[in-house]
């Protein structure tokens, strides 16, 4: 019998944002902040810098993504090493970014959130109001993806509670996580609701797949969605408030198949019990055709 072991650990921990008062900053400007932080900022006048200190270990990676909640802002992100020199930075814009790269020291870096052009920042003086930076880390230790929730300005579009999956149907991975099946380490992710973790596999006509879910810690109702090679939903199924659920999949078309692994919420009660997210632990078999 050939069989695939596949055992991944998915760890849903739900945070909250901070709260901004009309009046006053209800957070330090200049302040440190932590992978997975969504750093909220406030530009009161134009030229201003705030400094955000992140301390980071040589070889893990770091990824940026700010947004303007004003139309009228515009603003950068720059990262200065150890040394206060600057290492990578993004253009003045309502949606900067800085793709994933890896940094060579370990100490405090500083994550400068400007709204004003400077010597590597192209574009005009760009305005007063509030932003948000998102920020997004891989640590070399040990390889946890530590992630923040979704900043997106406009959510996907989201299916009936009764699923949760996002974009069913038609089918949007747009705010999905995509991961490898095999091999891969424990992730601590803070998950808006229209988030899911995305795995694909290869699978022939005719396999037969066992899919078991079982519940570690919390309440939440888990949810799964099996996706053929075209992206049409071929299956799916809620865990409810049981402890552990099993299914087998007939696999009917050879090609790349998908899973998607998500919270929902059917009532309610499992509405309130989502916003504490929970653990599972998921579970993949492959059995041969004869079984």
């Amino acid at each position: 019998m050939n069989r695939l072991f596949i055992r991944i650990l998915v760890i849903f921990v739900i945070t909250g944002m901070f709260t901004l008062l009309s009046t006053e900053h209800s957070y330090a400007q200049n302040r440190r902040v932590q992978c997975g932080d969504i750093a909220e900022v406030e530009f009161d006048h134009p030229n201003e810098d705030v400094n955000l200190t992140l301390t980071l270990s040589s070889g893990d990676e770091l990824q940026l993504y700010g947004l303007a909640v004003e139309k009228t802002l515009q603003f950068s992100i720059i990262v200065k090493a150890p040394d206060t020199h600057e290492i990578a930075w993004s253009t003045l814009a309502q949606q900067p970014s800085i793709d994933r790269f890896k940094v060579a020291y370990t100490g405090s870096y500083i994550l400068m959130v400007s709204n004003h052009r400077t010597q590597n920042s192209k574009g005009n003086q760009g305005g007063i109001g509030k932003a948000k930076v998102s920020i997004g880390c891989i640590w070399k230790k040990n390889g946890v993806i530590i992630l923040p929730p979704n900043l997106a300005t406009k959510p996907a579009p989201s299916s009936p509670p009764a699923y949760g999956f996002p974009g069913l149907p038609p089918v949007d991975f747009k705010n999905a996580i995509e991961l490898p099946l095999a091999g891969y380490p424990p992730i601590v992710a803070p998950i808006a609701s229209d988030i899911v973790f995305v795995y694909k596999f290869s699978a022939n006509e005719e396999e037969i797949y066992v899919v078991t879910i079982d519940r570690n810690a919390g309440e939440a109702s888990f949810a799964m969605t099996i996706l053929d090679p075209a992206n049409v939903p071929v299956f799916t199924t809620v865990m409810g408030s049981m402890d552990t659920m099993s299914v087998d999949v007939k696999i009917t078309t050879t090609g790349k198949y998908t899973l998607g692994f998500f919270l929902t919420a059917q009532t309610e009660e499992e509405a309130k019990a989502r916003e504490g997210g929970g653990v599972f632990t998921i579970t993949v078999n492959k059995k041969d055709r004869a079984y």
